[in-house]
């Protein structure tokens, strides 16, 4: 076959934070897939992932080259940790508490609003002269 060096191409399923391939470089064609229990885990590693990188990225910087400059591994090493995970979620909370307001929320319950925006000016146009 390919020979005793070679090393087939793996996928290894159910991985954990303490788990060895989580924590330490991995030098082989391996891809650790990690499992959550909630959508809420879910959200709060994509969170702290994109907290990450707001605050390490260069500004119009890729997410494919930010992650080869600071090394898969460094960003994989700060994900794991729960603590900093807990910080960057608290920093990227702060950061987008003003965007979270619903636009449409004072419209849809204010008739006066309503009435400005969606009622047509019917008056007719005058002209002066001719």
């Amino acid at each position: 076959s390919m020979g005793g060096n070679f090393f087939e191409p793996t996928i290894i399923t159910g991985v954990t934070n303490d788990m060895a391939v989580a924590r330490e470089e991995t030098f082989g064609p391996v891809a650790p897939l990690f499992s959550f229990k909630t959508e809420e885990e879910v959200i709060e590693y994509c969170g702290a992932l994109l907290q990450y990188y707001r605050e390490t990225g260069i500004y119009a910087e890729r997410t494919a080259p930010w992650v080869e400059r600071l090394g898969f591994e460094a960003v994989k090493h700060i994900l794991s940790d729960a603590a900093k995970r807990k910080d960057l979620i608290e920093a990227l909370d702060v950061a987008t508490a003003v965007k979270r307001k619903d636009p449409w929320h004072e419209i849809v319950g204010d008739r006066d609003i309503q009435e400005k925006l969606y009622s047509i000016d019917r008056r007719e146009l005058v002209t002066v002269g001719d």
